[in-house]
Formats: C-alpha cells, structure tokens, sequence
C-alpha cells in the first residue's frame, strides 16, 4: 500500500510539472511602433458540423507624431495596419485590413489572443519586403506560417515564434500564451479600408460583402 502510494504521489507531481504553464516576458520599451500577432483558434466560430480552424494575422500600430511607410502605403500618425495571408476568391494572398472589419462587421475573431512588441522603421521595412516577397496562400504557407514567419524576420530573434512544419492557429496561440504579456480580444481600431498589393505594388481596394 505504501508503495502505490508513493507511485500515486510522484505521478501526480510529474503531471502537475508537465502541465505547469512556461512564463516568457518580452523586455521592449519602444512604443513609438507597435507589432502585433494574433491567433484565433477557431473555436468560437465552430457550430454543430462546422468546424473553423481559426486565422492568424498582423498588425502594425503608428504612435509616433509623423507617419511611417509600409512599402509605398503611408500609415499616419494614430493608424495601423492589419495584414495576413488569406485563400479566397477575392485574393490568393496577403490582405490588408480584411480582419478588423470582419470583427467590426460581423463580431468574428472572439477569444483572440495575442502578442505585441515594440519595434523600429527598419523593423517596418522588414515587415513589408517579407509580405511582398510572400503574397501567396497554400496548405504548408497558410495564414498561420505567414504570421509566424514575418515576425521571425523582423523581431529580435531572442523573440522568435517556433518553426512548425504544419503551422496551426491553434499552436500559435498556445505559443503566445506562454508571454505574460499576452493580450485576449486586443482591440483592433484605427484602421483603413481593405486592399492588396497587385504585382506592380499598386493598391486593389476590397469591399465585403453583405
């Protein structure tokens, strides 16, 4: 009896240290320009036989007094941009601004969770040639690889999302829970209208549809 005892008891703190939660702390004091990722699992837009496997996306926030410029879209002063990989009709490709008025309009994205860090011009630089080096969509460089693979290329890389060879929402957003600084259902406001770059870097601008 002592000995299931002491096997029950080493059991259960073996699985208490397992499901223990790792704490990451992002040590960034610039807020001139903030980057987001956001992850939603898809859970709160599955019903019955529908089953959502969730979006990730991207944002980038101007606190600063004059504008800064994504490749040649300008984002003034108490703007963002919001920008991520889709595969639809409208565009095989990155969107901008397609996520923020999906939750203004029609209230999607509910229990979306995520991380921001500071950043420079030169970051937002960065940002831009990865996205329009990478205006695609497939199954292996889906919504959730395009997030996680842009902020690699222009954070730090003590900040570095993991690599997956399947990228999941789902699994980004249990990485970014591992922050203490991590946000749910982060507001997403100052935005523009939805649009794409066409191959000659002009703006397309979108509209949804009723």
């Amino acid at each position: 009896m002592k000995t299931l005892l002491v096997i029950f008891v080493l059991t259960s703190m073996l699985l208490l240290t397992g499901c223990s939660k790792k704490t990451k702390t992002i040590e960034n004091s610039n807020k001139d320009i903030t980057l987001t990722i956001y992850a939603h699992n898809g859970e709160s837009e599955s019903e019955n036989i529908i089953y959502s496997l969730g979006h990730a996306w991207l944002s980038i926030e101007n606190n600063k007094d004059s504008s800064l410029y994504f490749s040649n879209y300008e984002i003034k002063s108490g703007e963002a941009l919001y920008f991520g990989s889709w595969g639809s009709s409208a565009k095989w490709g990155v969107c901008y601004n397609m996520e923020p008025q999906f939750a203004s309009k029609y209230g999607r994205y509910d229990g979306t969770i995520s991380l921001s860090i500071g950043i420079d011009e030169k970051q937002v630089d960065k940002l831009a040639e990865f996205a329009l080096a990478n205006d695609h969509w497939n199954i292996f460089q889906n919504c959730s690889w395009f997030a996680t693979s842009c902020w690699n290329y222009a954070v730090d890389d003590e900040y570095d999302l993991e690599k997956h060879l399947i990228y999941t929402p789902s699994a980004l957003a249990e990485e970014i829970n591992e922050y203490d600084s991590a946000v749910i259902n982060k507001k997403m406001e100052n935005f523009n209208s939805i649009f794409y770059f066409d191959k000659n870097n002009e703006m397309v601008v979108l509209e949804l549809c009723d």
